[in-house]
Formats: C-alpha cells, structure tokens, sequence
C-alpha cells in the first residue's frame, strides 16, 4: 500500500521577520535572539548545543579590573579637604601643643614669606609673630648649611636653650606641609623636654594643611 505523498510545512513567517537567505536566517544572534533565548530559560537535557551570547553592547575593553575590586566599580578620587577643615585641625593642632606641660606659646609658620599662619598662647614679653619672623632665619640658615654640607638628610627639630626657656622648632614632614615649621616655647622648669618634643611629633603628623 503506498502511502501518501508528505505535504510541506507552511513556512511561518512572521510580517516583520527579514527575508530568507539573509544573514540572521543563517546563524547570527541579534538582539531579539538573546532576549528570546533569556526568556525561555534553559535548553532541555539532550537539545542542541547552546548559543554563545556575544554582548551587543559594543567592545570590551582589555584593561581587566584590579582582583579585589568588583566589575564595572569605577574608583573615584578622594575630594580635596576643605578651608573650613584646615582651619579646624590647624586649631586643633595649636591647642594640643599648648596642653604640652611648661608650654607658654605655639606658632604655625611659613618659613618662606616668615607670616605665621596660626598662633596660640604668648605675651607681651613673647610677641610670637615678631617671633616667627626670627625664627624663619634660623630654619632657613639651618637649611642653607645642610646644603653647603651636601648633607641628605632633613631636619627633625631644633632646639634652642635660653636661660629660662625652651624653644623647638620641628618643620612639618608632609608634602603638603612642605615649607611650614611649628615654633614652640617652653618654660625650663615645668617642661619635661623629652615628652614634649614626643608629643610635638605626634601633633606634626597629625596637621592637614
């Protein structure tokens, strides 16, 4: 008994669909495809194998971010301390150092103009401006000296003894401190110098300027 001839399946063919032969008849993934294939899930076990999806985004770029930093984390950049805070730690700063036991005056000083940026403490007997102006010479002679020596080091501190008094200039080690020095006078018979020029380290590292 013959058996009836097989009628072809009707094509179906959507309007929108783009005519036969063309490249997405023949293989390649549009958008659509991907978001079609998304949808209904995953291949049964035993079908064909699946489609690699290739991102219609664009190119990625080579550059691969750092192990411990999630994909697609853009670092940004820290934002600039504002005037308000320097002024506020430079206070902080001044008024730390005068808690230094024998302290009678602290200064903050630019030793390239010789202007004190911040004072805190002095007298009448201690102008701390007039001697911030001094005091510049003396950093900027120290300076001079190291360079004539081809000494490469930099400065700690420098201590001056009077009779009655300590005096301690310690310049800031920070790059953004570069050129500023901290001036601080001590009375000799109620300061502990060692402790004192600890705790004036201790506030140099601390300034934000």
């Amino acid at each position: 008994m013959t058996q009836p001839p097989r009628r072809s399946r009707p094509s179906r063919r959507r309007s929108g669909d783009p005519p036969a032969g063309s490249d997405t008849e023949r293989g390649a993934v549009t958008e659509a495809d991907v978001i079609e294939a998304t949808e209904a899930g995953p291949h049964p076990a035993g079908d064909t194998e699946p489609v690699e999806v290739v991102s219609v985004a664009g190119p990625t770029p080579d550059v691969a971010p750092p192990e411990d930093e999630p994909v697609g984390v853009h670092r940004k950049a820290a934002p600039p301390i504002a005037p308000e805070a320097i002024m506020a730690n430079m206070e902080t700063a001044l008024k730390e150092a005068m808690t230094i036991e024998g302290a009678v005056g602290v200064a903050l000083v630019d030793y390239t103009s010789g202007m004190a940026l911040g004072i805190l403490g002095g007298s009448k007997e201690l102008d701390l401006n007039v001697a911030a102006a001094g005091n510049t010479d003396v950093m900027r002679a120290k300076m001079r000296t190291m360079e004539m020596l081809h000494i490469g080091d930099q400065i700690e501190d420098i201590l001056i003894t009077l009779g009655k008094q300590y005096h301690v200039i310690r310049p800031l080690t920070g790059r953004a401190g570069k050129g500023l020095f901290l001036y601080l006078v001590l009375m000799k018979d109620r300061a502990n110098l060692a402790l004192a020029r600890h705790s004036l380290k201790r506030i140099e590292e601390e300034i934000e300027v």
